[in-house]
Parts: structure tokens; sequence; C-alpha cells
């Protein structure tokens, strides 16, 4: 199943778009019988995150299996290791179970959060720009968090 998921977020409001085939029936924003399946996240807290630290551009090539490296960055307003893992998803995929590290990943001195996802369960194509992270907190607090991507379909 082929599905693309839009996140919009506007003054803390989330909304997630999904769009797809699902036993062989289109799921789109066109045609009479056709709707977008629309998902309401509710307020968040942005979240300051890194996909592939120590990398620039960050370049995800969907093609080649392998894994996505993010750093959630511990800030005056949020420490990393209150992030509930299990709940932390990027681009639709969750984490790879089991593996997370608590490092100083940008040098301040704070420690962050290292999550990882494999890049077959991403749902991005060529052309998208952004990578998208939500989740929450171990309280029960959501968040997001903005990263630029160049997505790459090379074999």
């Amino acid at each position: 199943m082929k599905k693309s998921i839009i996140a919009l977020v506007i003054g803390g409001l989330v909304a997630v778009f999904t769009a797809g085939c699902f036993d062989g029936v289109s799921i789109s924003n066109t045609g009479s019988k056709m709707k977008p399946l629309v998902r309401t996240i509710g307020t968040t807290r942005h979240l300051d995150i890194d996909i592939k630290p120590w990398s620039n551009p960050n370049v995800i090539n969907v093609r080649r299996p392998g894994r996505v490296d993010i750093a959630v960055l511990t800030t005056p307003t949020l420490d990393a290791q209150q992030v509930a893992i299990k709940s932390v998803r990027f681009a639709g995929a969750p984490t790879i179970s089991g593996l997370a590290e608590i490092t100083d990943v940008d040098g301040d001195g704070d420690l962050d959060l290292l999550l990882f996802f494999h890049k077959q369960h991403l749902y991005l194509e060529p052309g998208d720009t952004e990578g998208v992270v939500f989740g929450w907190t171990d309280k029960g607090k959501r968040f997001h968090g903005l990263d630029t991507v160049q997505i790459v379909d090379d074999k």
C-alpha cells in the first residue's frame, strides 16, 4: 500500500492528510466517491530536530535499504529524554524498536535523543522538501518537528 502523508502546521494546530490506495480503492481529494482521510492531531509544541545529524544536505535515497537517524534536541523548554520513544513517527514510520541513544548531538553540553527509522517504511517521495516528526512526551504532551530533506530515488 502506497500512501502520501501531508502535515499542515498552523499556529500549533497540526492536521495530517493521508491519501493512498487501500485494497485497490484509491483515496484522494478527486472523484465522486473518493475522499481524503483527515486526522487533526490537536495543539502541539514545536520541537527542534535534526534529520541526519552530521550531514548537510539531508539526502535520503528511498530506494536503498538502511536507516535514517534523527536527533531530538534538548532545549530550554524541553528535555529530549522526556520523549516517549514508541510514540514517535517520522514520515509515517515508527522508530526501529529497541534502538535509541542518549548523546550530545549538537555539542551544546545537553543530552539529546537519537532515534532511528527504516528507510523502506518512510512515506517520502522525490520532490519532498521537509521531513516531519510527530510524537508525545512521557507526560502526554504532543510535539512536532520539521527539518529539510532532499529525497532521491536512485538504485
